[in-house]
């Protein structure tokens, strides 16, 4: 009687355990991540170097520098009969913000090439790809040949300095806390070396560049 009364106790203590309802209810739920890839990249300022003094003559080139750090000055060099005198300077290198990035974000910064291969002959020496021309001047007007660009950073998370070339040959700017920088564009133009004569006129030409991240 007594192994019955075990067994017995036994076997209400496993009904009492496998009897137990379980309750379950089902959800959904969505998962969801917007992409913004786009940002701002706005001109301030374009690129200006003053008013000058310029005489051309073949095979010799004067120079003009507008550096990208606007606390530096203007700066012209001659050879021989090629000058260039700064008559005032009013200059100022071009200017550009970025906003809109991730915090801290590294951005290139892509330049245009200054020099092409005149008529794809390998032989024949390079000639420049961005010219700053008159505006009013017949075709024979001297021109003016962009010889370099540089970069600096103003605003970023290294403010301050001079944007250059990293390990992987690319200029890059990184923006600050808040997702912004500001860098500057400074360039040299040299005159021509094909000789002619300048015109009291506004010499231009167009530049692009490029922000990617």
């Amino acid at each position: 009687m007594i192994n019955k009364i075990k067994v017995g106790l036994i076997t209400l203590s496993l009904l009492s355990v496998t009897s137990v309802a379980v309750a379950s209810q089902n959800k959904t739920f969505n998962a969801s991540v917007t992409v913004q890839n786009a940002f701002t990249l706005e001109k301030v300022n374009d690129l200006k170097f003053g008013t000058i003094r310029a005489m051309a003559e073949s095979t010799k080139q004067a120079t003009l520098t507008r550096p990208a750090d606007s606390t530096e000055a203007l700066a012209a060099t001659s050879q021989d009969g090629a000058q260039i005198g700064i008559l005032t300077d009013d200059s100022s290198p071009a200017q550009f913000t970025i906003s809109g990035v991730t915090r801290y974000a590294n951005m290139k910064i892509s330049l245009p090439a200054l020099t092409v291969d005149h008529d794809g002959d390998a032989a024949t020496p390079e000639v420049a790809a961005i010219e700053l021309v008159s505006a009013e001047g017949p075709s024979d007007t001297a021109k003016f040949e962009l010889l370099s660009l540089s970069l600096y950073a103003v605003e970023g998370q290294t403010p301050n300095a001079a944007i250059e070339k990293n390990g992987d040959g690319e200029f890059v700017i990184a923006a600050n806390n808040e997702g912004k920088a500001t860098f500057n564009v400074g360039a040299s133009i040299g005159t021509d070396k094909e000789g002619g004569s300048y015109l009291d006129d506004t010499y231009s030409g167009t530049v692009a560049i490029t922000v990617s991240y």
